[in-house]
C-alpha cells in the first residue's frame, strides 16, 4: 500500500478510534465536556408563556366570582400593553375580609410577572395552588418562573406536576429534562428528553441535551449519532465539530 493510502486509512479510522477512548482520554470529548455545555440553557421567553396563559380552560380550572370576571374582561387585554395599570386595577379588587378566588390570584400573578414583581407573582401562584391543587396552568407558570430564575429543582417539581395533570407539550418535557439534568438525575432527564423529541424532532436543544447525557454516560455510539444530527442542523457551531 502506498504511503498516501496508509495516511488516508489512518485519517478515516481516527474518528472511530477516538470514540473508543474514555472521556478523560479523548481530547475531543474532554474539550466538549470541559465547556460545561449544560450552561447553554434552552431558550424560553417566560413573559410570553405567562401572558398567553390568560385565557381560562373551562371545567378544568377554578372559576372567578361575577365581579372578578367583569374586571378580568376589562383588564386582560391591558396585561401586555399597560401592565402597571392592570396591576393597579387588579389590586383594587383585593379585600382584607375576603380572599380573591384562585383564578383571580392566577391572573394577578401573571400581571405581577409582567411588571417584574416575581416574588409577588410566585406568592399568587402558590396561593392559587394551595386552594386548587389541580390548577394546571398555575403549575406551569410557576415552573416557568422558577426556570427563568435558575431554580431548577423547584422548576422540575412543577413541570413534573404539570405533566401528571395532562400537559404533554414537547417544550414542557424538554424543560423538565434540562432541569433534571442540572440536578444530576440523568435517568429522568433522558426519559424527559426522549418524550420531548417524540413530540418535536426538530428541537435541537433536546437533541443536544441527550448527547450530553450519553457523553457523560460513556455511550459514545449514541452520542456520535446525535452529534451528526446536530452538525446537520447547526453546522456553524464549532463545539459540535
Amino acid at each position: 500500500m502506498r504511503p498516501a493510502k496508509h495516511l488516508l486509512v489512518l485519517l478515516l479510522a481516527l474518528p472511530a478510534a477516538t470514540l473508543l477512548l474514555s472521556a478523560e482520554e479523548n481530547p475531543f470529548l474532554r474539550n466538549y465536556l470541559k465547556q460545561d455545555n449544560t450552561d447553554r440553557a434552552p431558550a424560553l421567553d417566560p413573559k410570553r408563556v405567562i401572558n398567553e396563559s390568560s385565557s381560562f380552560l373551562k371545567a378544568r380550572e377554578p372559576e372567578m366570582t361575577a365581579s372578578e370576571y367583569a374586571l378580568y374582561e376589562k383588564v386582560v387585554s391591558m396585561l401586555t400593553v399597560q401592565p402597571e395599570f392592570a396591576v393597579t386595577l387588579l389590586e383594587g379588587m383585593i379585600s382584607e375580609k375576603e380572599k380573591p378566588s384562585p383564578a383571580f390570584n392566577f391572573i394577578l400573578g401573571n400581571a405581577y410577572y409582567s411588571v417584574k414583581k416575581t416574588a409577588k407573582a410566585e406568592a399568587c401562584y402558590l396561593d392559587a395552588l394551595a386552594r386548587y391543587p389541580d390548577f394546571l396552568r398555575a403549575w406551569n407558570n410557576l415552573a416557568v418562573l422558577y426556570y427563568a430564575e435558575g431554580r431548577h429543582a423547584d422548576a422540575a417539581r412543577c413541570f413534573s406536576k404539570a405533566v401528571t395533570l395532562g400537559d404533554h407539550a414537547p417544550n414542557t418535557y424538554g424543560l423538565l429534562g434540562y432541569c433534571l439534568e442540572r440536578q444530576g438525575n440523568h435517568v429522568g432527564a433522558e426519559a424527559a428528553y426522549l418524550q420531548a423529541l417524540a413530540g418535536d424532532i426538530t428541537q435541537t436543544d433536546w437533541t443536544e441535551g441527550l448527547m450530553r447525557l450519553y457523553l457523560v454516560g460513556k455511550q459514545y455510539a449514541r452520542a456520535e449519532s446525535l452529534a451528526h444530527q446536530l452538525l446537520q442542523a447547526r453546522p456553524r457551531e464549532a463545539r459540535f465539530w
